[in-house]
């Protein structure tokens, strides 16, 4: 009998090795994988599997590593009295009208989500946080395995609290999915933190199938230093949404489509925030001018793609 840690075979099918794209198999007991050709085995934690290349394990491992510093981020008094137990951690999305932070929250998801096409098989959700924007994901598309993805173990354990049945710890620039297997990735507010966003999107144009989306909210921040180089890679800085719809193309997508939505995610934020804490002015202003814009974007995979990406050769 399988053992309470086991991977779900839905799951098992869809990963793969990363950088290698080699598939993997598990234990009898499924509380293990392993890449035979590579000799690469990954632990399975009550149902989780932790997919991440030797290498990454060292640069997150520490306690000044940007996992530990998010994951003492999302428990501090000012992130719970912003957010409640809501489990989302993004800026929001205010088309009109007064919400509470909450609710913009909900529609910056759904604003996502409108541009993933109706009836996806399977979607994945890069730097997934907490697990509110998957479980929101889950409802909208019933019958799609929504995957949620992670380096931290302990955000995926609160994201299965709330009935996120699929969860990967894996790193979004080494993505440990085989190629062409998903129909969509989605990515709220995280790939500014991804080391690289461009290593981020050449992964997701690999395990994209041919016309698949990516739908993606991300923040250009002006001076990345001011956050510290733990949480922002300098490779991040962007210049302008311009730039950014260049990135993308770069990368290998087509139909790129990028809206600059600052007015209503970021400015109403900053808005927010000087009504619920009481900083000095300088300090909000300084925070506000911090992003030079706040982007939505979305782009397709080409239905024939000429170059298979690194992991193909190994996965066949």
């Amino acid at each position: 009998m399988a053992s309470r840690s086991a991977i779900s075979e839905r799951l098992l099918t869809l990963l793969a090795a990363p950088g290698s794209g080699e598939a993997l198999l598990a234990s009898p007991t499924g509380d293990s994988l392993s890449a035979p050709r590579s000799g690469a085995t990954y632990r399975v934690a009550d149902g989780i599997p932790i997919i991440v290349a030797p290498d990454t394990v060292g640069h997150i491992s520490g306690e000044e590593d940007f996992i530990g510093r998010y994951d003492d981020l999302l428990r501090t008094d000012r992130t719970r009295a912003l957010y409640g137990d809501s489990g989302y951690y993004n800026v929001g999305y205010r088309p009109a009208g007064a919400l509470t932070l909450t609710e913009a929250c909900e529609q910056l998801v759904d604003e996502l989500a409108a541009a993933i096409p109706h009836d996806p098989a399977t979607i994945l959700d890069v730097g997934s946080g907490i697990g509110a924007a998957t479980a929101r994901l889950i409802a909208r598309f019933p019958t799609a395995t929504v995957v949620a993805v992670n380096l931290s173990a302990w955000q995926l354990d609160q994201a299965r609290q709330r009935g996120v049945t699929f969860a990967v710890a894996g790193d979004a620039a080494r993505l440990p999915f085989r190629d062409g297997a998903v129909d969509a990735i989605f990515s709220c507010e995280a790939a500014q933190h991804f080391e690289t966003r461009a290593d981020f999107l050449r992964e997701a144009l690999r395990v994209l199938r041919p016309g698949g989306t990516l739908t993606i909210a991300d923040m250009l921040i002006r001076d990345v230093e001011r956050f510290g180089s733990w949480m922002l890679p300098p490779e991040n800085a962007v210049a302008s949404p311009q730039a950014y719809r260049e990135i993308v193309r770069a990368a290998g997508f087509d139909d790129v489509l990028v809206r600059d939505e600052t007015e209503r995610t970021w400015l109403p934020f900053c808005s927010e925030m000087e009504r619920a804490f009481d900083a000095p002015p300088e300090r909000l202003r300084s925070l506000r001018d911090s992003v030079s814009a706040y982007v939505l974007a979305s782009a397709r995979k080409p239905l024939q793609h000429s170059d298979p990406g690194p992991c193909s050769a190994a996965s066949e």
